[in-house]
């Protein structure tokens, strides 16, 4: 109660130096995942909704919180936190293209923000410059690219930031360093920690575009198999069509 209701004292103080701050509902809330212990700051909003009144039963107006769409949150790694051991906030933002508020990060005492979506596409370019310049197959690339794609996923299940150098063996364990070098060698912005963004990594096991009439969607593995691309003619040959879509097109 006494980290919640100073914490409070804070965030007013914050909030009065941004004229368009609207501010909300802070959640604190103490949790442990396996041995780790995290604090999660949530700032909720209020939507306008309708109950049933238990006496009369007749419909009336409520206030109710907006759990559905997150305003914003950090969630804050406490052992890293007291011993200063590397990365220890994390962000959750409201939309994938946007940042946290200034307020808030000064109200979490962040000093130094980065944005781990950048951060991953630095991840994706990256990988797909190594498999260029190795002069790859199809096929190998897409398995390292698979294999990059499921590290991301394994560390975000675990709530847990990339490591370059176990991701860099992960990609080749004879060489776990030629990876890394590669990036050095390039100037490319990957950092050596940060936390997976999964509306950046999936291009790395996916393929996929649309427009107004069309939409595609499919596992690189099956490219240049049942999926093959004709850079030339810019046309896609689809083969062994999933069966749900060849009996809906039988029947038109």
């Amino acid at each position: 109660m006494t980290l919640s209701l100073s914490a409070m004292d804070i965030l007013k103080a914050q909030m009065t130096k941004e004229a368009l701050a609207t501010g909300g509902y802070i959640l604190f809330c103490h949790y442990k995942l396996g041995n780790s212990d995290f604090l999660l700051i949530m700032q909720l909003k209020i939507k306008p909704g309708t109950g049933i009144d238990e006496i009369t039963l007749d419909v009336k107006e409520n206030i109710n919180l907006d759990i559905e769409h997150l305003h914003e949150a950090a969630r804050i790694n406490v052992a890293n936190w007291r011993s200063a051991d590397g990365k220890y906030i994390s962000f959750v933002k409201k939309a994938s293209n946007s940042q946290p508020t200034k307020y808030f990060r000064d109200f979490i005492g962040c000093d130094e923000f980065e944005d781990a979506k950048a951060q991953t596409n630095e991840l994706v370019i990256a990988v797909e410059s190594y498999c260029d310049s190795l002069k790859l197959t199809l096929e190998q690339a897409n398995e390292i690219k698979e294999k990059v794609f499921f590290y991301c996923e394994e560390k975000k299940k675990e709530g847990q930031p990339i490591s370059l150098a176990a991701l860099a063996t992960r990609i080749n364990e004879a060489d776990p360093l030629a990876f890394i070098k590669f990036i050095d060698d390039n100037n490319l912005a990957v950092p050596d920690s940060f936390d997976p963004i999964k509306d950046a990594y999936k291009h790395l096991k996916r393929v996929g575009g649309k427009d107004k009439d069309l939409t595609i969607n499919f596992n690189r593995s099956v490219l240049g198999k049942r999926i093959v691309y004709d850079k030339v003619k810019g046309e896609l040959l689809i083969k062994q069509l999933p069966q749900e879509l060849k009996d809906e097109l039988d029947s038109n």
